[in-house]
């Protein structure tokens, strides 16, 4: 996680991370710190990105439900204002037909 950020890593990243760090341990046992030195501030960036990804899939997951429900209700309106104007016309149609006897 980066210094500037105090929300916490998902799960699936912190489950990532912890496996990312064992095998990173494996190597430094094997061939030393140097060995990942510099794969160290990669692979913390790359967790990172792929956290504010999920994020970012998790906010956007929930706009594309409101939008569906938003739909869905303009579409249910469409309807009643369809089938009210429908109505009108007969209605209006009526009036006219029965003015014009």
């Amino acid at each position: 996680m980066s210094e500037d950020s105090h929300t916490p890593l998902s799960e699936t990243v912190t489950t990532l991370a912890s496996n990312v760090y064992k095998e990173l341990e494996r190597i430094i046992k094997n061939f030393g710190e140097n060995s990942v030195k510099d794969l160290m501030p990669v692979m913390i960036s790359t967790l990172e990105s792929l956290d504010s990804a999920l994020h970012e899939r998790e906010v956007n997951k929930l706009e594309i439900e409101s939008l569906k429900e938003q739909t869905e209700q303009l579409y249910q309106q469409y309807e009643r204002e369809k089938s009210f104007h429908k109505e009108y016309q007969q209605v209006y149609f009526l009036f006219f037909v029965s003015i014009k006897i």
